[in-house]
C-alpha cells in the first residue's frame, strides 16, 4: 500500500515533464470526485440513544492490628432525545475495618447505598419539566431510608437536539423528603417528612469515533 501511495505521488510528480514530450499525446488526465455524503440518511443507533455507564471498585489492606476492606460499584443508564430524557442508576460501597485492641477486637462496617430515576419532557429546544426521585441508606449518616421526590425545570444551555454529543442542563426542584433514622436523632424523632428545594448542573460531553472499511 505503501509502495502504491509512492507510486502515485511519483506519477503525478512526472507528468509535467512527460507533457514536454512526444509522450503528450498518449497522456489521460482523470478526476474521480469524492463520494459525497449530503442528503444521505443518518446510520441507526444500535443503541436506539441510550448510553450505559459500569464501575466497580475495591482495595484492602491489612496488618496484625488492624485491616481494611473496602468495595464500591455503581450503574447508570441515560437516554436523552429531542423530546424525553430518561436516567436510572444506582451505587453502592461498603467499608469494614477491624482494630485489634489489647483487651479485644473492634469491627465497625459502614454501608451505603443509592438510587436514582429522572424523567425530563421537553417543551423547547432548551426547556423541559421533569421529574427526579432519589431512594437510598447511609448507615455513616444515621439513615435507614431517605426518599426524595420532586418536579421542576430544566434548561439546557446547548439545544436539545445536540444532546447526543455534548449536554449542559441547569436544573430546580421543589421537593418532598422523607427520613428513617436507624436511631432516635437528637429531636426525639425515628422518622420525619418536610418540603426542599434542589438546584443541579450537569455537563456530559460524548465523542463517537467512525470506522471505515
Amino acid at each position: 500500500m505503501i509502495r502504491r501511495g509512492l507510486g502515485e505521488q511519483f506519477k503525478i510528480g512526472l507528468v509535467r515533464y512527460a507533457a514536454r514530450t512526444s509522450a503528450r499525446d498518449r497522456l489521460r488526465v482523470t478526476y474521480t470526485a469524492p463520494t459525497s455524503t449530503a442528503g444521505a440518511a443518518p446510520k441507526p443507533d444500535p443503541w436506539n440513544f441510550w448510553v450505559f455507564t459500569f464501575g466497580l471498585n475495591g482495595n484492602s489492606f491489612g496488618e496484625s492490628s488492624t485491616s481494611n476492606l473496602f468495595l464500591s460499584g455503581n450503574f447508570n443508564a441515560n437516554r436523552t432525545t429531542d423530546a424525553w430524557k430518561l436516567s436510572i442508576g444506582t451505587n453502592f460501597n461498603r467499608q469494614r475495618n477491624r482494630y485489634t485492641l489489647s483487651d479485644r477486637k473492634v469491627i465497625a462496617i459502614v454501608k451505603n447505598f443509592g438510587g436514582n430515576a429522572l424523567v425530563v419532557k421537553t417543551l423547547t429546544p432548551r426547556w423541559s419539566v421533569g421529574t427526579r426521585i432519589t431512594a437510598g441508606s447511609q448507615s455513616s449518616q444515621n439513615q435507614d431510608l431517605s426518599l426524595t421526590m420532586g418536579s421542576g425545570i430544566e434548561y439546557n444551555i446547548f439545544s436539545y437536539s445536540q444532546s447526543t454529543r455534548r449536554i449542559f442542563t441547569l436544573q430546580y426542584l421543589l421537593t418532598a423528603n422523607h427520613f428513617n433514622w436507624t436511631a432516635v436523632t437528637i429531636y426525639d424523632k425515628l422518622s420525619e417528612t418536610h418540603p426542599g428545594q434542589s438546584a443541579v448542573a450537569t455537563m456530559q460531553f460524548n465523542h463517537r469515533g467512525e470506522t471505515s472499511g
